[in-house]
């Protein structure tokens, strides 16, 4: 009851229940199924809490996850390179309204096994990003093999990434590894990975590469101009901001997007696309809802931080700071969508928040290794 990343959970579970009498809109159909939400992934920061017991457990745990999305990404190379299987091409046609931003103009963007290419795209940026910080530990403690594994794992998640078109992955990429830059400038391995990866994102953004597809979406992402989707989302910002001033507690939940022509049509929210996880939490919820959603990325990722001090493995170490680096990337990436509430992208962070919890009061309190 006193950890404060925790107490964020309450505080926001009590946020939750007032909006159940909100007088701007009060649906309980539309609260039911945002709650669900909710207690899933309550439930597993829950579950998570009970299974990892100590460090070994934590590091199964990155083994299993690393396994599970490299499969993800090999396959999603198998996509790019062979095309989709008949199956796939039959489901995107018998439910195109999922799909309506998967079908860009430089092609198919890559899903692998998961539900979207979006959510596809930022479990891929997030293990870039693990995967690096672990191949900067000393040869004694990760073996030569492992770490030509780790690299050839990197490159398949990176053609993954590219090949899932998402945009918001590629800028969470050097927002990640600042955190951990930051934390180990004074490490000659860490020097040499900023400069490995300073130079390839170089050749990617500057290089001779002009019509292959997925590099020009890349150089979008960091080079090109702002676009009209931009400009609308910008001006559709700007339109909000009367209504967000006018009510401290939002206008309830399920009154955003095509959510509220369910469940509250004729809301002047209806319809309204928020194409960002912080609006869409103001808009719904207040600027109370907001300032808690923010609060549990920061004591998460203080957390991580804090772990990774304290612990003495480096091993354990780095995947403290990697999980602090991929937090960063997640609370980065709201601005651009809603990530967090993706199937994949909830379970890593729930997965992470349990995992940060656990060894705080296991390991890093008690300053032992």
């Amino acid at each position: 009851m006193k950890d404060p990343l925790l107490v964020s959970f309450y505080l926001y579970f009590a946020l939750l229940l007032i909006q159940m009498v909100n007088p701007e809109g009060a649906n309980m159909a539309g609260w039911f199924i945002f709650i669900r939400v909710f207690f899933r992934n309550m439930l597993f920061v829950y579950l998570g809490l009970h299974v990892f017991n100590n460090l070994q457990d934590v590091r199964n745990f990155f083994k299993f996850w690393i396994v599970i999305c490299t499969l993800a990404a090999i396959y999603a190379c198998i996509q790019q390179w062979h095309g989709l299987l008949p199956y796939e091409l039959s489901f995107m046609a018998k439910y195109p309204k999922k799909f309506n931003t998967t079908i860009i103009l430089s092609g198919i963007r890559i899903f692998s096994f998961m539900s979207d290419a979006a959510s596809f795209g930022i479990i891929m940026a997030c293990n870039i990003v693990i995967c690096m910080i672990l191949l900067t530990a000393k040869i004694n403690v990760l073996s030569l093999w492992k770490k030509i594994s780790l690299i050839f794992i990197i490159i398949f998640h990176t053609l993954a990434l590219g090949y899932s078109g998402t945009r918001t992955g590629y800028v969470m990429l050097p927002a990640g590894l600042l955190i951990f830059f930051m934390a180990n400038l004074q490490k000659r391995n860490t020097i040499l990975i900023a400069i490995a990866f300073g130079f390839c994102s170089l050749v990617i953004l500057f290089g001779p590469f002009h019509s292959n597809p997925t590099i020009v979406r890349v150089r979008t992402a960091f080079l090109g101009k702002q676009d009209a989707s931009m400009d609308v989302r910008d001006n559709n910002r700007h339109h909000i901001q009367p209504y967000i001033y006018e009510h401290p507690i939002g206008g309830g939940l399920m009154t955003t997007g095509g959510n509220a022509l369910i469940f509250h049509p004729g809301h002047p929210l209806s319809n309204f696309q928020t194409d960002n996880g912080y609006l869409r939490a103001v808009l719904e919820t207040g600027w109370l809802g907001m300032l808690l959603v923010a609060a549990n990325y920061f004591y998460l990722i203080q957390i991580a931080v804090v772990n990774y001090f304290k612990l003495k493995n480096e091993i354990d170490k780095l995947l403290m700071i990697g999980i602090a680096a991929a937090v960063f990337e997640m609370a980065l990436a709201q601005y651009a969508q809603d990530a967090a509430t993706l199937v994949e992208s909830s379970i890593m962070l729930n997965a992470f928040a349990s995992i940060a919890i656990k060894i705080k009061y296991l390991y890093a309190l008690n300053t032992q290794s």
